[in-house]
């Protein structure tokens, strides 16, 4: 049973108050309307789910909102009064391109309506719009100070406007009414009746989640959790303290900021350190048969030691003098971190005689990561067997090879290890990161291939705000247009036209697999081309060639070329990747050498569904790149790529859940990682040439 809890914490309205509170006050970035987004009572008010509520984030994200309503409300923030990155100006973009069809250049007004608003998503807009302008009105109506009499109806009518409460928990509203009339209580006929600016608001309305010492559920028979107040005199049998870390208890009643009382401290001040500690007293005399002191000891990451809290140590030291130190010691039990820890399962190492932990799971664990004897190797894990298929995808071909354990693990083992991701970021930008500038560089180009000019191309990036405001954003323009107006006019000059590319589908056997799927090809010049502003890596040269390969297999009677014009990394500029064509050899034709390469990268992808391969997409291509030429170097290119400390492929999900082992460049390269490379890249690379642009 919890004995206590704060009203904010069983009743959402009351916290949804604060909430509320908290919005009004602050600049309405995307995170926070998105954080009120997946609050049930709003879903309850507007009547959408959690996945209506992502629907309308991602609308937001695609409008690159950043924060503050509109320009007057920047403005109060002495930011300016650039309209640029705010909800105004995202809305402004939903709600036409409702209206229009999609289009790289179409600017309405000021505004460049967003592509891709239609059916399902313009009722997901209105909702957006709908919201944000009751969360406009509730800005205004706290913007200036209100006499006390009015904040009560104020709150409520804020917390109505927002939100409401689910079927059968009417009760919640009644008491958020009678917490208000409690906290901001109407003035006397004679009395005053003060202004309160948000920021006291906002503090009283913070009592609501303190907790409330209450008779309730006590000596119920049943374990009752709650706070140190109320202990003070209930006798229990068994009395546990829990989270007594130093930084946690004794609560400090130092303020931030200016305290006048310090300077002149009388006795009988408060002193909620001293109070913590009398509690902690109470407490430790009202327990009849045990009593459990529980703190954290270590750090969880680290593990470096943490000294428990000044008053638990006191304890510990009274306990020593009335006991002596050997008995003290055997009061006192140093759990391990983690819960299979072989420690927790060996008689004795905890507690005398038995042992502590009995989890058949964690006792799984616990023997697994036992250290064995000298000279005795590690098990290799056995994955169940798995039938090759007899017909694959070229595009899950593609797939696996520029990725083969993480397909593993999400073909074999059924999941998909999850990213870290990144904090939300509600800047207004000053510059372009290198991920925008390839999208803007990605539009821009597209736009071009579908025949619009530059100019108004990079007028509607900035009216998308997709650019930093104002002349912030001048010099990646600059950039981004020189290095888009160079691919472009080199993949011209190759005679490339996209417009021009059709589909060449079809299934062909490879090793007695047969191989379907579809390819963009000029079937009167005979290539396949693909024009990115990425920086070129393994994994877009692997991409090319096996559409080369099974354009080549499916269409023997064309010598297939394929070019691929991309960026250099280090901003070194642009070049040209060409591939092909494949010639026959051996006595074999055109179709069958061609049919020959094809089923070796099949051939990698039926063992890669059987157990996980150490063949890492870009290691692997930087070390076969350049191993024939200079092996040292080659090498230590290599272990750039796979130890890199921020977005080396040995820190992937995927690899370190089951090739943990690899965890450096020398254990990888003593495995089967030097053959898989030649099988993956010693077709391709004796087809390639390369030149600047």
């Amino acid at each position: 049973r919890i004995a206590d809890r704060a009203p904010a914490a069983t009743n959402p309205l009351v916290r949804f108050a604060a909430t509320v509170l908290d919005v009004a006050a602050g600049r309405l970035e995307a995170a926070a309307v998105g954080e009120l987004l997946t609050r049930p009572v709003v879903q309850n008010r507007f009547g959408f789910d959690l996945a209506t509520a992502g629907e309308m984030m991602a609308l937001a994200d695609d409008s690159n909102v950043s924060w503050g309503l509109d320009a007057a409300h920047r403005e109060r923030w002495r930011a300016g009064s650039v309209a640029d990155r705010t909800w105004s100006r995202a809305l402004d973009r939903v709600l036409t391109g409702v209206f229009y069809s999609d289009s790289s250049v179409r600017i309405v007004g000021d505004t460049a309506p967003l592509d891709g608003v239609e059916g399902h998503d313009a009722h997901v807009g209105g909702l957006l719009a709908q919201i944000l302008d009751r969360l406009a009105a509730i800005s205004d109506l706290f913007s200036q100070p209100l006499p006390m009499s009015e904040w009560a109806t104020a709150v409520g009518t804020a917390v109505r406007m927002l939100a409401a409460p689910g079927w059968g928990d009417e009760w919640q509203q009644s008491q958020l009414e009678r917490l208000l009339a409690e906290t901001f209580p109407l003035p006397s006929d004679e009395g005053p009746d003060p202004a309160v600016s948000l920021l006291e608001g906002r503090r009283a309305v913070s009592g609501w989640a303190d907790d409330r010492p209450s008779p309730l559920h006590f000596r119920s028979g049943d374990v009752t959790v709650c706070t140190l107040v109320p202990m003070r005199s209930v006798p229990y049998r068994v009395v546990c303290l829990l989270g007594m870390e130093d930084d946690r208890f004794p609560r400090s009643s130092r303020a931030d900021g200016d305290d006048l009382l310090v300077g002149d401290e009388r006795v009988g001040d408060f002193d909620r350190s001293a109070q913590d500690r009398q509690l902690l007293l109470d407490a430790v005399m009202a327990a009849g048969d045990h009593l459990i002191v529980t703190y954290s000891g270590r750090d969880e990451l680290t593990n470096a030691e943490y000294p428990p809290a000044v008053p638990v140590a006191e304890l510990s030291d009274v306990m020593t003098e009335m006991a002596g130190p050997d008995a003290a010691d055997r009061l006192e039990i140093a759990h391990p971190l983690q819960s299979f820890s072989a420690d927790n399962y060996t008689a004795g190492a905890l507690i005398p005689g038995e042992a502590w932990a009995f989890d058949p799971a964690n006792l799984a664990g616990a023997r697994a990561i036992q250290v064995r004897p000298a000279g005795r190797p590690s098990p290799r894990l056995r994955w169940p067997d798995q039938p090759d298929r007899a017909v694959v995808e070229l595009s899950d071909l593609v797939a696996f090879l520029r990725d083969p354990v993480g397909r593993f693990v999400r073909t074999r083992l059924g999941f998909s290890v999850p990213s870290g991701g990144e904090a939300p970021d509600d800047t207004i930008p000053v510059d372009l990161g290198g991920l925008e500038r390839w999208a803007v560089a990605d539009r821009v180009l597209k736009g071009l291939w579908d025949g619009h000019d530059i100019d108004q191309l990079m007028n509607r990036e900035r009216r998308s705000g997709a650019i930093p405001p104002g002349a912030l954003g001048a010099n990646d323009l600059d950039r981004v247009t020189a290095g888009v107006l160079s691919l472009h006019e080199a993949a011209t000059k190759h005679g490339i036209d996209p417009s021009g590319h059709r589909p060449l589908a079809g299934s062909v056997r490879a090793g007695g697999v047969g191989v379907e799927g579809s390819v963009e090809v000029d079937l009167d010049r005979g290539h396949l081309a693909t024009v990115t502003p990425s920086q070129v890596k393994g994994k877009h040269r692997l991409a090319l060639f096996a559409g080369l390969v099974f354009a080549t297999a499916l269409r023997p009677d064309i010598a297939w070329t394929a070019l691929l014009f991309g960026a250099r990394g280090s901003g070194r500029g642009h070049f040209v990747v060409e591939m092909g064509p494949i010639r026959p050899s051996g006595g074999a034709s055109r179709g069958d050498a061609a049919a020959g390469m094809l089923a070796e990268m099949v051939a990698l992808y039926q063992e890669g569904l059987r157990r996980p391969l150490p063949l890492p997409c870009e290691t692997s291509y930087v070390f076969w790149r350049g191993v024939g030429q200079d092996r040292a170097r080659a090498i230590k290119e290599a272990a750039t790529v796979w130890m890199e400390k921020f977005g080396g492929e040995a820190n992937e999900g995927a690899h370190r859940l089951v090739l943990a082992d690899l965890d450096t460049f020398d254990a990888l390269s003593r495995s089967d990682f030097e053959s898989y490379c030649a099988r993956l890249w010693g077709p391709m690379l004796p087809l390639t040439r390369e030149r600047n642009i």
